[in-house]
């Protein structure tokens, strides 16, 4: 992490040294910005199952509860990210946001996968349990429009929307497994690629933030909530040669803090801290060697922490 912060340092000077002859801490009124920046995200990524099931048996359709959960995912969000973004203040007041961000240097972290009430324990106790390997690939684009209800007082209010795009693509390998209960023949196991899921979540939110101004300091709070958040799943089991896949709708909320320390009339650090919560429900459906085998219900749910730094430069 210290790397990425060195090398937003180097940039920082660059730019900073491109504008010597700037008024330094003057009233800033270029419209738009450019943000370059590095930060770190924490949490996790996890569906679960469990509830009203349809299961193909024997060339017939049975269907009834089982309990909840019965299986759960848990997949890491661990990772360091690199943010670039844009933004333009209009001349009624809004502000128009984009940002864009991405995983940095490849790191192992585990997945893991439980199983509750399997072949004849009570529906609470732990039946199987294993850890594995796992990679991301991820991407995070979000887009804002905030209007300043007051933009003459110190203390400002925003109010508008935000559409919020995440895609986690994993790579699950090197698996071990046990049976916390006892059960036998559950103990293993496998070196190589065992799991590849990816999942989506597709968030449109009513935004809202309070902005308070100083000399060389602006501060920001903001939350959204979401009442029409959805996601997309794919699991392959490729040791089951099994698929399954899910869409779920739900709930999300984001919390925003954000420090902006000019440097000079045209450029600023920002210092950002988000966490995002998402509740989503839906129905998974696998497939087994290619054909229909289950319905049951699904959760997918997130809890996700970032911090950043980056640098802006206005024009």
């Amino acid at each position: 992490m210290m790397h990425y912060i060195r090398l937003l340092a180097v940039i920082l000077l660059f730019f900073t040294a491109l504008q010597t002859q700037t008024n330094c801490f003057g009233k800033n009124k270029n419209p738009a910005g450019v943000k370059i920046g590095v930060g770190k995200m924490e949490g996790h990524t996890t569906y679960s199952i469990g509830g009203y099931v349809r299961v193909l048996d024997n060339g017939n359709i049975i269907s009834g509860y089982v309990h909840d959960p019965l299986s759960r995912l848990e997949f890491s969000l661990n990772f360091d990210l690199a943010k670039i973004g844009l933004e333009y203040q209009t001349p009624s007041n809004w502000s128009l946001l984009a940002d864009y961000g991405f995983n940095i240097m490849e790191r192992t972290e585990k997945m893991k996968d439980s199983d509750w009430g399997i072949d004849g324990d009570a529906p609470s106790t732990l039946s199987i349990y294993s850890e594995s390997d796992s990679t991301i690939n991820a991407s995070i684009l979000s887009f804002s429009a905030l209007k300043k209800i007051n933009p003459e007082d110190t203390l400002q209010f925003m109010i508008g929307a935000n559409y919020l795009l995440e895609h986690f693509d994993y790579e699950v390998f090197n698996v071990s497994q046990y049976s916390p209960s006892g059960l036998p023949g559950y103990s293993f196991k496998y070196s190589g690629n065992a799991l590849d899921y990816e999942v989506t979540y597709s968030i449109f939110s009513v935004e809202a933030r309070i902005e308070t101004n100083f000399d060389i300091m602006t501060f920001q709070f903001g939350y959204s909530y979401s009442l029409s958040a959805n996601a997309e799943d794919r699991d392959n089991h490729i040791l089951r040669s099994k698929v399954s896949t899910s869409k779920a709708k739900g709930t999300a909320s984001n919390t925003l803090f954000l420090l902006e320390l000019m440097i000079s009339s045209q450029s600023s650090l920002l210092f950002e801290y988000q966490y995002r919560r998402i509740d989503l429900n839906g129905v998974q459906t696998q497939t087994t060697d290619g054909k229909w085998s289950a319905d049951i219900d699904n959760r997918i749910y997130s809890d996700q922490k970032s911090t950043s730094i980056s640098y802006k430069f206005r024009f």
